[in-house]
């Protein structure tokens, strides 16, 4: 073999072996840009649906089943309420969810603007104030596990 075909193919497996590092590379980057980020409720009332969002955006705040960047609804039948967001971008995000206690699907308000149904975001708490997105958002980086409690309001 002459010594130009040994460099060519020297080079050939140079080059093969450095996209097979660098695809490996990007891959492990973006498994670790993605997330899970697990929301516990206390307070959650036996055999009731809850609304278990993450928001982005101020804009979509407390739109939880259309608005919402993440969203689940799950049942609770023995009064424990959990859900996680799985493979989810790492991100600023906002995370609560209520108790649909009439079943319409949303988060009914009182006269006064404040939630008439059972509800909790994070770093707030609903029942005294109504939270701005920018007070309740959160900078999640790595995977969360967070415990919000259920407030409503004396009606």
């Amino acid at each position: 073999m002459s010594k130009a075909i040994s460099f060519t193919l020297i080079i050939g497996v140079l080059i093969v072996l450095s996209v097979g590092v660098f695809y490996q590379n990007n891959r492990s980057i973006v498994a670790e840009s993605t997330i899970d980020i697990a929301v516990v409720f206390d307070g959650a009332p036996v055999d009731n649906v809850m609304h278990v969002c993450l928001w982005t955006t101020a804009n979509t705040l407390p739109d939880c089943n259309r608005a919402a960047a993440h969203y689940a609804m799950i049942e609770t039948p023995y009064g424990a309420a959990a859900y996680v967001f799985r493979k989810i971008p790492s991100g600023i995000y906002a995370a609560g969810g209520y108790v649909d206690e009439n079943g319409n699907g949303k988060l009914d308000f009182l006269p006064t603007g404040m939630p008439a149904e059972p509800f909790a975001l994070t770093r707030s708490n609903p029942a005294e104030t109504w939270p701005s997105f920018q007070a309740a958002a959160l900078d999640y980086q790595k995977p969360a596990s967070l415990h919000l409690k259920l407030a409503s309001i004396d009606r």
